[in-house]
């Protein structure tokens, strides 16, 4: 009895409001509904979830020009610390959506609270970026 109402409540309650806190997923379903044709490419990061959910071109970029074209705008998903190292001076940067990041196999006591939560969080981005 107490294995099924343990399950009820994580697999019902629990894990479903922990999803939201998976940047990746979230940024490829959100990507999917208003970006569909365009596709992403990361940078600086490897978020497995984001292949999965979103539409991405397969490979990780380290440098940032090696993402753009004079002509296009790119859109890049990164963790807030890559994206505040781009050279705005160079690049062209309009951020579209941040997405609230926490490493969920990583639970502890501070998450859990949602007074402590935002704290722990981490932020990701999809950005679009172009040359000036």
């Amino acid at each position: 009895c107490f294995s099924i109402m343990f399950s009820i409540f994580f697999n019902g309650f629990f894990y479903p409001q922990l999803m939201q806190y998976q940047a990746g997923m979230v940024a490829g379903k959100w990507q999917k509904n208003n970006y569909p044709t365009s596709t992403i490419q990361q940078y600086r990061t490897n978020v497995f979830s984001l292949d999965f959910y979103g539409k991405t071109t397969g490979k990780l970029e380290n440098e940032i020009s090696n993402c753009i074209k004079k002509e296009s705008n790119y859109l890049l998903f990164s963790s807030k610390v890559e994206i505040e190292k781009i050279n705005t001076d160079s690049f062209r940067i309009q951020t579209l959506k941040w997405f609230p990041y926490f490493h969920i196999t990583e639970l502890n006591a501070k998450f859990i609270n949602h007074k402590t939560r935002n704290s722990t969080l981490d932020s990701f981005a999809i950005i679009k970026v172009g040359l000036k």
